[in-house]
């Protein structure tokens, strides 16, 4: 089984939630449906804010135990976000993450993948972004344990390999495209 998390799906006045990833997912789901994939999806429903189920922070919360119960039956992990364009003139106070990443960087691309030292399956990693590299401008990223808890969780306690992906809020014209070309992926793993 394939699980895809959405853990910033609540959405709220701010602009703290994953919007290009929930607009994203649906055209992810048919293309697995499309390719008879069997997958799960959990969204997450707590305001960011509040509780980032992203974080050590979540550990205990419904969203975190349901998830864990999930990678016992899981093959592969995907965790779904997604971020703001940002022009590449940007003031650095508005194109920089809370965990340091630089939005202006990354808006380039339809799509990151984000890799965690000692973390990351560099075997499957490496395939993944083979595949849709071949079809998309994607930028490889960088990014600590901190700031990918529920891929280090997939990863390291259920050895489940996992993957960080954020896409642009800005490239919805290539979301079903790329859900076809993430799906034709997944297809060895269900």
């Amino acid at each position: 089984m394939i699980l895809i998390t959405l853990p910033h799906g609540k959405a709220n006045q701010s602009t703290h939630y994953d919007i290009g990833a929930l607009e994203f997912l649906p055209y992810l789901e048919r293309a697995m449906m499309d390719l008879d994939i069997n997958y799960e999806v959990l969204v997450g429903d707590s305001h960011r804010e509040l509780v980032d189920l992203n974080r050590k922070e979540s550990y205990g919360t419904e969203f975190y135990n349901e998830f864990c119960k999930l990678l016992e039956e899981s093959s592969i992990h995907l965790d779904l976000h997604s971020y703001p364009f940002v022009e590449e003139d940007a003031e650095e106070d508005d194109a920089l993450t809370s965990m340091g990443d630089d939005l202006r960087a990354w808006s380039v691309h339809t799509a990151v993948f984000l890799e965690v030292d000692n973390v990351t399956n560099k075997t499957v990693f490496q395939n993944l972004i083979t595949e849709i590299e071949r079809n998309f401008d994607i930028g490889i990223f960088d990014t600590t344990v901190e700031g990918a808890f529920l891929t280090t969780v997939a990863s390291v306690l259920f050895d489940v390999p996992s993957v960080l992906m954020e896409v642009n809020d800005q490239s919805s014209g290539y979301y079903e495209r790329l859900a076809g070309s993430l799906a034709a992926y997944f297809v060895d793993f269900s």
